[in-house]
């Protein structure tokens, strides 16, 4: 099932008190690219959304906290973890990162 991004957008926004059209959410949507962060997040929400569909209990608080990380990584091109839980995360929510481990940073 295909989520509704500018859907999802809008509640987003308006978590920070943007309003926005149906028709300015589909532009964002469409211009997405442009707005890393946003995307990021987006796709974050999409994500927990899902998590919360599939599963009987809420994501836990690390779970956010390794989204928040991927958000905070949105303008770079590369992500050091450890963490293969995130590294799964890391695919669907910011695919643009390449994410490698801390040991093979001094090679990379």
């Amino acid at each position: 099932m295909e989520p509704d991004l500018p859907d999802a957008l809008q509640h987003i926004l308006s978590l920070v008190e943007i309003e926005v059209s149906d028709q300015e959410a589909c532009e964002l949507v469409a211009e997405m690219d442009h707005f890393p962060v946003l995307k990021t997040d987006l796709r974050a929400q999409v994500r927990l959304n899902y998590h919360g569909y599939t599963n009987p209990d809420p994501p836990g608080t690390d779970k956010v906290f390794d989204y928040h990380h991927l958000m905070e990584a949105a303008y770079c091109d590369i992500f050091v973890t450890n963490d293969k839980q995130l590294t799964q995360h890391a695919e669907f929510i910011s695919p643009h990162l390449h994410v490698i481990k801390f040991e093979e940073l001094p090679t990379y």
